[in-house]
């Protein structure tokens, strides 16, 4: 900027300016402002309360989850205990038909009993590992993904 009184085409320095505003909005005679309120506490409360429900239902994963591990945990160690009966009892079984005092289709049972008592350790086994998933899931912590080659 340059210029001066009269045709003083000379005094180039800097030029301030400044500006001063002040402005008051009231909406709807200040209802728009108290239903805006209304609004944005609305939108908290149910975020509020969707955040409760997503924790509740997290909790409730973990909880069921922890308690089926619990449980096929047991049905591990009593189908292992059914596993070393069943054994016994086909050595049993076969010393018995050797013996001559035992028939043969109750050596059978025993093998089916044995064949039983395995596939029922096996299903525990898996329950077990599913329960150990679902827990590690409800907890936060996926196991790591690992391509296997």
């Amino acid at each position: 900027m340059g210029g001066g009184p009269g045709s003083f085409f000379g005094n180039f320095s800097d030029r301030s300016d400044y500006d001063v505003l002040a402005v008051w909005q009231f909406r709807n005679l200040g209802l728009g402002d108290l239903h805006a309120i209304r609004e944005a506490s609305s939108r908290y409360r149910q975020a509020n309360l969707h955040y409760r429900y997503t924790r509740d239902v997290v909790a409730e994963q973990v909880t069921a989850a922890f308690h089926r591990l619990q449980a096929r945990s047991r049905q591990i160690d009593v189908a292992r205990s059914r596993i070393h009966s069943s054994a016994k009892a086909i050595k049993l079984n076969f010393n018995g038909i050797r013996g001559g005092g035992i028939r043969p289709i109750e050596a059978q049972q025993a093998i089916q009993a044995l064949d039983a008592a395995r596939r029922e350790y096996l299903n525990a086994v898996i329950g077990h590992n599913q329960a150990q998933f679902e827990l590690l899931r409800g907890i936060g912590n996926p196991p790591n993904r690992k391509m296997v080659p």
